[in-house]
């Protein structure tokens, strides 16, 4: 991989976790909160990784707590084949349940926190074949630790995501 390739990918990362960041923060107001949570089916087959599946034959029910405590919205993974579908609505008899707030969601895929710090601290919930659990967040490339940020040197200068956000707000 180049030097360039590299601060290519580098400065891909830092701009998907910000961007992370941004779009988590809108999951407090109603009308993001369900955008986010129609969209979550197709997300989570983009996220997918067959690879991580491929003996695995499984039923999760992922649970999206609402962030103004009305009851979480429930999903039901089906993971076969190495393909995983993934439909609204509760699965009869999950063998795993994992519960999260949407904002935590995207901070995760977005690598701006790693699982098991959402674990520690109680924002995700894992229930069920603690085994099978634990296959959860590896079915899905998330990350164990957040993404570090980093700063990209520019022509003007060294430019960091804290730096473009104050600049975005004069």
């Amino acid at each position: 991989m180049s030097a360039l390739t590299t601060k290519l990918s580098t400065a891909g990362q830092d701009l998907i976790s910000h961007s992370g960041e941004r779009l988590a923060r809108l999951d407090g107001r109603p009308l993001p909160h369900r955008l986010l949570l129609r969209a979550m089916p197709l997300a989570l087959a983009r996220q997918f990784d067959p690879a991580a599946a491929r003996d695995l034959d499984a039923v999760f029910e992922l649970r999206v707590r609402d962030p103004h405590g009305a009851p979480p919205t429930r999903f039901e993974l089906r993971i076969a084949d190495s393909r995983c579908q993934a439909r609204p609505g509760g699965a009869p008899d999950p063998q795993v349940t994992a519960t999260i707030g949407a904002a935590d969601m995207i901070r995760l895929a977005s690598g701006g926190v790693g699982w098991p710090e959402l674990l520690a601290n109680g924002r995700l919930e894992l229930t069920g074949d603690p085994f099978l659990g634990l296959r959860f967040p590896m079915l899905f490339g998330l990350p164990a630790a957040p993404t570090p940020r980093r700063s990209i040197s520019t022509a003007g200068g060294v430019l960091d995501a804290n730096t473009v956000e104050s600049q975005r707000r004069t």
